[in-house]
């Protein structure tokens, strides 16, 4: 019976003993796991970053436009008459006074020669006017005048003894009458005789030259008009160019409309419309940037023209570009022009990506000491993916650029790449 105690004893203290045993196991193997966790580590963001510079942002428009030659001008013939020979064709080069026309000149050849007949009438009797009159003529105007001073003196004679016969009624009045027109006319002859040897004498008169010069002017403005017409008869080049018309042929009518055209295309120009919101942004001399889209090749122009009117079709205003033209631009080109409209220089400019907006303010992440920080800014202009900062931002300052989406302010940041470097 003892016995059978004892080993209940026995039995009881093996089974504490296993029971203490796995608890202990237990414990201790509970106890090496919480050993073994680290202490919980702060996240590192990676981004990437630009340092804050000074530099400038250029805001452009692009439109479109069409070449056009600087220099176009329609020849007319400036007569009527037949076209004898058509002296250029479509494509030819031409230089200013060369031959593009040639009418007959047979006409205007003889008008030439009846103004050139009047001016030698009217200088040879000049000259004859100017070299006074021949001492031949003067004897004998003085032998004209002593002969009728001899019938003045003897009608004058008869007259008064005549007139006294009269009174006494021994002859009619009829006869007086006579008398006394004879006595007239004598008187007349004498007075003019004597006054042409006196003008003999003196030579020609101021008046008189002044009439005959006069003339020789008239018939030199004649002579000149005649020569002008003949001139004419030629059409020639008023520029340097390309002919890019000729609407006559050999045999044909000239008549006064147009029938050549010629173009300069050494240089041509742009011609866009620009809305009204950008056209005060542009100046005279302006240069732009110009791609000639079947060329495909860039140019540089400048702004020759700016419309003071809008257009009243495209409700936009006409500027017209001036661009050296090398050789290969043709009229009629298309062309893109990207033109300058406002631009911010000696600011701070960051990439526009790198700006954000929050409840109307505009803000940016700097890394400062591995940490972000969120700095309010005051933007200026903005253009081709650019920004110019106003305030907010100090030169040389690390601005995230990418990574935004992923940092907040007061996190840790590990930078892994620069735009400066």
């Amino acid at each position: 019976m003892i016995s059978q105690q004892k080993q209940l004893v026995i039995i009881i203290v093996i089974l504490g003993l296993i029971i203490g045993g796995i608890i202990g196991c237990s414990q201790n193997q509970a106890q090496p796991t919480t050993k073994s966790q680290p202490p919980k580590q702060e996240q590192v963001t990676p981004v990437e970053v630009t340092l804050a510079n000074v530099g400038k942002v250029i805001k452009s428009i692009t439109v479109t436009g069409q070449a056009k030659p600087l220099k176009k001008v329609q020849i007319t013939p400036q007569l009527q008459a037949k076209v004898e020979n058509v002296l250029v064709e479509v494509g030819d080069k031409v230089k200013t006074g060369s031959k593009l026309l040639q009418l007959n000149q047979e006409n205007f050849k003889i008008q030439v020669e009846q103004a050139k007949a009047r001016l030698d009438v009217a200088q040879a009797n000049l000259n004859k006017l100017l070299a006074g009159t021949r001492e031949e003529k003067i004897a004998q105007l003085k032998a004209q005048l002593k002969q009728t001073k001899v019938n003045y003196k003897q009608a004058k004679s008869n007259y008064e003894r005549h007139k006294k016969l009269f009174e006494k009624e021994i002859i009619s009045q009829q006869q007086l009458e006579a008398s006394k027109s004879r006595y007239i006319s004598a008187k007349s002859s004498y007075q003019s005789t004597k006054e042409s040897l006196e003008m003999a004498k003196e030579g020609a008169t101021k008046e008189q030259i002044a009439v005959l010069k006069a003339q020789i002017n008239q018939a030199k403005k004649g002579m000149e008009a005649a020569q002008l017409r003949l001139d004419k008869a030629i059409v020639t080049a008023p520029i340097s160019g390309t002919v890019a018309k000729v609407e006559i042929e050999e045999g044909e009518i000239a008549t006064p409309k147009p029938l050549i055209s010629l173009v300069n295309l050494n240089q041509v120009i742009i011609e866009t419309y620009i809305s009204e919101q950008n056209i005060t942004k542009l100046n005279l001399g302006q240069q732009v940037a110009i791609n000639i889209s079947a060329l495909d090749k860039n140019f540089t122009g400048k702004i020759m023209t700016i419309s003071p009117v809008i257009d009243p079709v495209k409700k936009k205003y006409l500027v017209k570009i001036k661009i050296n033209n090398p050789g290969p631009i043709k009229a009629g080109m298309y062309a893109k022009v990207k033109i300058q409209t406002d631009q911010s220089l000696s600011r701070i400019v960051i990439p526009q990506q790198a700006v954000m907006i929050e409840d109307n303010n505009r803000y940016v992440y700097l890394v400062k000491g591995n940490r972000v920080v969120k700095e309010i800014v005051k933007t200026g202009l903005t253009a081709q993916g650019k920004v110019a900062i106003l305030n907010g931002i100090n030169l040389g300052e690390k601005v995230i650029t990418n990574g935004l989406d992923q940092v907040t302010s007061g996190d840790r940041v590990r930078v892994i790449n620069r735009g400066d470097e």
